[in-house]
């Protein structure tokens, strides 16, 4: 899973946390509480004021063998 904070991850705080700036955000950054776990929220984005804040984190999910031949091509592997 390779995961982006979006673009309010330089503006926004909550709870003293840089880049988040709702509930779903805050699970991503794992700063709820019992938040160690392997989950990630992802869904489509939402505006500032929008319930549960706001959400623009990106999400995308490739095959470890693919991550894997990506960063070997690009010399950060062996």
């Amino acid at each position: 899973m390779i995961w982006s904070q979006g673009k309010n991850f330089a503006s926004s705080r909550y709870l003293g946390v840089q880049g988040q700036a709702g509930d779903d955000e805050r699970v991503n950054n794992k700063t709820v509480a019992n938040s160690n776990h392997p989950i990630f929220v992802a869904h489509t984005p939402s505006p500032p004021g929008a319930a549960g804040g706001e959400f623009d984190d990106l999400l995308t999910w490739i095959p470890a063998g693919q991550l894997y031949g990506r960063l070997v091509a690009a010399g950060v592997l062996p």
